[in-house]
C-alpha cells in the first residue's frame, strides 16, 4: 500500500470532507452561540445582588452614610493599613479621574472587597446600580454575592459607565 499516490479513493473522501467540514462547523458554531444566548438571557434575568453587609462595613469615620454600631466599631478597629494587609489582593483602588486599578477582577461569590479611594475627593461609586459615597481617602469594605454565577458586577463612577467589573464565580 502506498501513501503516497492519489486514488480514486482518496478524491472522494477529500471531496466529501471538502463539502461537509464548511456545513458542520457553521451547524455547531449556531449550536454553540444559541448556548451562549441562554446563558447570557439567564445571567439578565437572574436577581443579582450586591449586598452591604452591615457587620462587614468597614470605613473611616468620615463615610457620607450611616453606620451602625457594630459597623463603627469595626471601622475604629481596623486602620488602613490593616484593610490593605487583610485585603491586599481584594482591592480596588479609585484614582483620579474615576479609573480603578484594577480595572477587571475575578473572585469567588461572596467575597468582601476592599473600596479604597486614593483621590482627595469624595467618589460615588454604583456595583450593579447600587450606590456608594466614599469620602476623600476613604475606604469600604462591600460583600459582593450573585445567585447566578458567573456574573460580572460592573462598576461606575462617578459620571462614568463601567469603569471596572469584578467577575463573580
Amino acid at each position: 500500500m502506498q501513501w503516497n499516490k492519489v486514488t480514486t479513493l482518496s478524491k472522494i473522501l477529500a471531496l466529501i470532507l471538502f463539502v461537509a467540514l464548511p456545513f458542520i462547523g457553521f451547524y455547531l458554531g449556531v449550536r454553540y452561540a444559541d448556548i451562549v444566548k441562554k446563558m447570557l438571557t439567564a445571567g439578565d434575568q437572574a436577581t443579582t445582588t450586591v449586598k452591604d453587609i452591615t457587620s462587614e462595613v468597614i470605613s473611616a469615620p468620615s463615610i457620607t452614610t450611616p453606620q451602625s454600631k457594630a459597623a463603627k466599631t469595626a471601622s475604629s478597629q481596623l486602620s488602613y493599613t490593616a484593610a490593605v494587609n487583610l485585603y491586599g489582593s481584594r482591592r480596588i483602588q479609585i484614582l483620579a479621574n474615576c479609573e480603578l486599578n484594577p480595572t477587571s477582577i475575578s473572585l469567588l461569590n461572596r467575597t468582601s472587597v476592599m473600596f479604597d479611594n486614593r483621590t482627595p475627593e469624595s467618589k460615588t461609586i454604583a456595583l450593579d446600580g447600587t450606590r456608594y459615597t466614599l469620602a476623600g481617602y476613604d475606604f469600604r469594605i462591600i460583600t459582593l454575592k450573585s445567585g447566578i454565577l458567573s456574573h460580572t458586577v460592573r462598576i461606575d463612577c462617578g459620571s462614568g459607565v463601567n469603569n471596572g467589573q469584578v467577575i463573580l464565580q
